[in-house]
């Protein structure tokens, strides 16, 4: 059998080489070209392609057409699922979370059960949470992404598999703290699925990593957030057993022992019910006191939930694992303790960003960096040009061009901005797209 010949550019390391040839087969004859060719092109352009070199949904649509021409898990299951793990990646990458879901869902249909690699449910629960739609849709109900989370088996998976659970986390509380899109009103969520969220961690072996997110301590004093929340539970399981006391008691029973002791046991109920009620606005005054008017975000930083976000005694995990201990350069005006605050809440130290934050001094030290170097790069405001320009139009554009994985740091309105929501949004995407590169490693 004659190897494809763009498979033997592909393995003979000369697939740099070839890459404009691959970019106008695909172009010029992609309806005459193979499966064997479409996949093989697509996957050059996937793998060497510079940023913004290309279009990537050219190589979206040459993988798509790839698998309409015959390439499917029969015909070849591991040139499928490697096409499979390049486009999920690039819808994801420019935020089509519903294509990459779809397509996701059908790569679940297609293969049975217990042959499901770790990478497409731990993947496909990954796009579920950061899609918005999605995300609300696991709040309503969260068992089959437990149930998908639960099948993860690999020690690799399962690493991944604790990351989306603490990403769960976060997000959990961004709800149940101050929220900027419900006018600074926390979001509800039912108490029963914090619990079963809290139940899948703590089976995960990361039930204390969920909770110091979910509840930041407060200056070593005490996990009052998760006092509070215990307490409430404790309220409505006593209140539950009292309106059954009652149905029992008017049940006919006829019994006047019974009845007395019923009574005798309703009281007892409700002023324990009153006792802890009162001790909950004991520990929220205290709270408020020890927060002095802070947001809840900022209490995390503050206070230490700190490293215990991930693995933060030692850097993110996301650092420490995927990214060979790299850093984040953070670059644009800016002031570095409130940058920290919102980072530690995700898991980070300071050792896992490089800073460079004075306005004057950006050109000149950005001219004599190497930015390949970086896990990630956030950018917020800066000059327009420096020197060692040559031809580009700002020093944005130059570092974009540079390294792939480059963030805005923008507020609503667009403007460039290291604000704490702004600087949160932008260090959110470098953490997807670390996830994303490694999703199938």
């Amino acid at each position: 059998m004659v190897m494809n010949r763009y498979r033997q550019l592909y393995d003979g390391g000369k697939a740099r080489d070839s890459f404009d040839e691959c970019a106008g087969a695909l172009e010029r004859d992609s309806e005459a070209m193979s499966w064997e060719d479409l996949y093989w092109c697509a996957k050059i352009l996937y793998v060497y392609g510079k940023p913004n070199e290309i279009d990537e949904d050219v190589i979206i649509d040459a993988f798509r057409s790839s698998f309409r021409k015959g390439l499917d898990i029969t015909s070849d299951r591991e040139l499928f699922l490697d096409a499979s793990v390049m486009i999920s990646r690039l819808y994801v990458k420019y935020g089509r979370y519903e294509l990459a879901i779809n397509y996701l869902m059908h790569l679940v249909e297609l293969i049975p059960e217990d042959d499901i690699p770790d990478w497409i449910h731990s993947f496909y629960a990954y796009v579920q949470v950061l899609s918005p739609e999605h995300f609300e849709f696991i709040l309503r109900q969260p068992k089959h992404f437990l149930a998908r989370l639960s099948k993860i088996r690999g020690e690799a998976g399962i690493a991944r598999r604790n990351e989306i659970v603490l990403h769960v986390a976060e997000r959990l509380f961004g709800r149940m703290g101050e929220n900027e899109e419900n006018g600074g009103e926390s979001l509800s969520v039912p108490d029963e699925i914090v619990r079963k969220f809290r139940e899948a961690a703590k089976s995960f072996g990361i039930g204390d990593k969920f909770d110091a997110i979910l509840f930041p301590k407060n200056d070593g004093e005490g996990d009052v957030s998760s006092l509070l929340y215990e307490k409430d539970a404790k309220i409505e399981e006593l209140l539950s057993e009292i309106d059954k006391l009652r149905k029992e008691r008017s049940s006919g029973s006829g019994l006047s022992e019974e009845i007395a002791r019923l009574s005798s046991e309703n009281a007892r109920l409700s002023s324990l019910v009153e006792e802890l009620r009162t001790e909950i606005s004991s520990l929220q005054r205290a709270l408020g006191e020890a927060m002095g008017g802070a947001s809840p975000a900022e209490e995390v930083g503050a206070g230490g939930t700190g490293d215990a976000g991930f693995d933060g005694s030692n850097g993110h995990s996301l650092l420490t694992r995927y990214q060979r201990n790299q850093k984040i350069l953070v670059i644009g005006e800016g002031s570095k303790n409130p940058l920290l605050l919102r980072a530690r809440k995700r898991g980070f130290v300071e050792d896992d960003f490089e800073f460079v934050l004075d306005y004057d001094k950006i050109p000149r030290i950005a001219a004599q960096m190497n930015f390949g170097g970086y896990a990630g790069i956030i950018c917020g405001p800066m000059p327009h040009s420096g020197s060692g320009m040559e031809d580009e139009s700002s020093l944005i554009s130059k570092i974009e061009k540079s390294f792939p994985c480059v963030v805005r740091s923008v507020t609503k309105g667009g403007k460039l901005k290291l604000s704490d929501t702004a600087f949160s949004a932008a260090l959110e995407r470098v953490m997807q797209n670390m996830f994303i590169m490694d999703a199938a490693s």
